[in-house]
This record gives C-alpha cells, structure tokens and sequence, in this order.
C-alpha cells in the first residue's frame, strides 16, 4: 500500500511542472516556500550549476549541480556542508526555469544577475577611490576576473571580492571603505587569540544589502598559510611571503570589464596564485577550481611554453611545490585542464610529500566543507607535511605561543563536545526511564 501511494505521489509531481521549496540550504537563491518551475531535460543538456530536483531515497531536493560526471551528477544545497547522495540520470526530475516567490515570477539567472549588477557596482567604486587616491592594489579573484576569462555573469552565489594591498596602505583603505559603507567584521576565535597573532593577514569588510551582502576581503600578502596564526616561519619564511607580494603587485596588469581599467595578476602569476589558494581551502570546493581552468584555457599556444616557464620558475624560486602539487592533480582529475605534462614532473617535491598528498586527495572528497575548527586544523597538518622546511625546523613550530593556544582551544572545544554528547545520552536515557 506504502509503495503504491509512493508511486502515485512520484508519477503527480514528474507530470506537474512546479514545486514549493522548504528549507534554507539554498539562500538566498531560493528561500523557505518560494515555488520552483521545472522542465524535463536530457542528462546530455544539464551544466554545472544549474538547480536541478532530483528524486532522492527519502524525498525530492532541488539543489545545485556541482559536478557532472559521465553518467552522474554531484548534486549539493549551496548552504549545506556535505553533498547529496549521486544523482543518477533516471532520478534527475527536471531543472529549475523559473522562481513564483510572494507573486513574483523570476528566472535564476535574473538572481543571478541582479547579484553581479550589485558586486560590481561595489567593485568598481571601491577601485575607483584606490586609483583617485594612487594606492597601488591587485584584484587576486573575485567577480571581475570571472568576467575578464568567462565572458558571462557567474551562475552560482558569490561570496566575495579580494584585492592584495602593502599594509602601509591599510589606514586609507579602512577610511574608504568605511566612507563606501563597509563594516570591518571581526574573525578572530578570542581576544587573546587577537593579542598573540603577531602580524595582520587580511581583514574583512562587509556591506549590508536589502538582497545580497557585498563582502570584501583585504589581503595584505598572498593567503596561503594561516590566518589565524600569523608568522610560520618554521614552516615556510615571511621574508618569502612578503617578496611575493611584492612581486605580485609591482608586476599586475592592467585589464578592461566594461569599459573600466582593473589592475590583476599576470597570467603566470594567476595560476599560481590560484593553485596557491585551493591549497588554502585543502583542495576542496571545485568551484576554485574554475576560474583556474578558465585562466589556463585562455593562455595562447604561442605563448604555452613561456608562461608554464614562469609558472614553474615561480613555483620553483619560492619553494611552493608541494603546496601547488595537489592543485594540479585535482584539476586534471576533475576539469581535464591542457596543461603540459611534464609541468607535474618537473616540480621538486620529495616522494614523501607526493604519497601525502595523493593519500590525503584518495581520504578526502573534494566537494564537502568542513566546520571552521576542521579546516583550520587540516590546513596547519598540511602545512607542516608539505613544507619546504628540514622536519627538524618544523617541530620547532609547537613551540609558538599562539600554536600552543590554539592546540588547547581545539582540545577543549573537543572535550566539551564530548561531555555535551554524554550529558544528552544521559538526558534521554532518564527520559525513557520515567515513561
């Protein structure tokens, strides 16, 4: 009986055309009981990114398609922290055309437009005072990059915009971002965490919309390490950090997006730059990935050798191999980027930081997001295993003060999880005794 009103239920919505949509996991592209549209579509005609409703084992969901497979789709809520369940072509339902919400009709990329028109116009102000005032900058990615390499509007949620500033510079920037009506928001985990970060990385600014929240992230060197911590130099030297940044902004260049001049990185940079800041985020989320695909796809075949020469050449001088490594391995596995073979054996990584690195892509999916706590902790361990550094100078970095700090916060953090895990268990065990 359960498995024919189940059918019934199953043949109604694949012959209707809409669906009402509960939950958050895709805010604010969808919100809590707006009315999704949908077409049947061949598995051949759907693109990453497109919301698709897909028939799960429990109920139906409409997410984004963050992969697409030879005969699957990775399927995932672009607020939730773990992908759905493979989606199989005959559970695929149909995609998303169109939006009812409060009586409103509209097409995805019209949301997706309207939060392009917002960042830009924010983009393009904020660069605009940098140039009146001759405040040298990089945009390292963002909105303007993906339209300079993509040629269209991006069809998912954009986060933010970062722009690599000298840190001489940051009393100005505070003053016009605060005159553009940005809110610097605070990331430090404590106020003694904040006193024992010994150098400032970046800082954030935020500004409030009635739809979409314009954020900007200011980087006062390359991002790479970690945030939280400030100076490793038992992992990897600042004098290093601090030389590529200044490499990075005395070799921008310059760019057009409708008629307005950006400063960027160079090609060469770029790459590298970008292989740099998947490691960041320990290679996951394949949408940093795209932009790199895109940059590398661009690169003349005139100008192939000379530019992978650079892009190795930079690698190689500031010793970042076994940071870039794994990059590159990922957006060949996932996006079947033309980049030259020898490029991979030519980078000087020992065996030992290979099998790391492959062990570690084999042990972790690609497309989930780990807490705050989680990512940091995994960015320092590979950190510590894929540094340049002799192991006898990288033990030395448990005798940092902030690294010690930081190792009895996650330890306690744990230790409270576990006795609020206890104290449940016990809760619900005395309920089930009183009944």
């Amino acid at each position: 009986m359960r498995s024919s009103s189940r059918k019934l239920l199953d043949t109604a919505i694949r012959k209707s055309n809409h669906l009402k949509c509960f939950g958050h996991s895709m805010f604010p592209i969808l919100l809590h009981e707006d009315v999704v549209y949908f077409k049947k579509i061949n598995f051949a005609d759907i693109c990453v990114n497109d919301i698709i409703i897909a028939k799960t084992n429990q109920t139906y969901i409409t997410h984004r398609v963050i992969y697409k497979g030879k005969n699957h789709l990775i399927t995932k809520g672009d607020n939730n922290p773990s992908v759905d369940p493979i989606t199989k072509s005959k559970n695929i339902v149909g995609r998303v055309y169109q939006i009812k919400r409060k009586r409103k009709l509209l097409h995805p990329d019209t949301i997706y437009l309207s939060q392009s028109t917002q960042y830009f116009d924010a983009i393009t102000k904020c660069i605009h005072q940098l140039n009146h005032q001759n405040i040298p900058y990089v945009l390292l990615k963002g909105l303007i990059l993906h339209l300079y390499y993509t040629n269209a509007h991006p069809r998912r949620r954009y986060l933010d915009y970062d722009i690599l500033v000298d840190y001489k510079d940051h009393k100005k920037i505070d003053h016009i971002l605060t005159q553009l009506g940005y809110v610097k928001k605070d990331d430090s985990m404590s106020s003694f965490q904040r006193r024992l970060l010994d150098k400032p990385i970046e800082v954030t600014y935020v500004k409030e919309s009635s739809t979409f929240p314009i954020a900007v992230d200011i980087h006062f060197e390359p991002v790479f390490m970690m945030t939280q911590i400030g100076r490793l130099d038992e992992l990897y030297d600042q004098k290093k950090i601090a030389a590529l940044g200044e490499l990075f902004l005395k070799n921008r260049r310059i760019v057009k997006v409708h008629n307005f001049s950006y400063h960027i990185l160079s090609t060469a940079h770029l790459v590298a730059y970008l292989a740099l800041h998947f490691f960041h985020h320990n290679f996951r989320g394949t949408h940093r990935l795209e932009l790199l695909d895109a940059v590398i796809r661009k690169i003349p075949l005139k100008k192939h050798p000379e530019e992978w020469s650079e892009v190795s050449s930079l690698i190689q001088d500031f010793h970042l191999d076994g940071f870039v490594y794994g990059s590159f391995v990922t957006l060949r596995q996932y996006f079947h980027t033309p980049f030259p073979k020898s490029f991979l054996q030519n980078l000087h990584i020992p065996p030992c930081q290979i099998q790391y690195a492959q062990h570690y892509l084999k042990q972790n999916t690609v497309f989930e997001i780990k807490s705050r706590a989680q990512e940091g902790k995994q960015l320092f361990t590979n950190l510590f295993y894929l540094s340049p550094k002799p192991w006898v100078t990288k033990i030395w970095v448990f005798t940092k003060p902030i690294v010690v700090y930081m190792i009895i916060l996650s330890a306690y953090s744990k230790i409270s999880l576990s006795f609020l895990y206890v104290w449940y268990l016990i809760r619900q065990k005395n309920k089930n005794i009183d009944i």
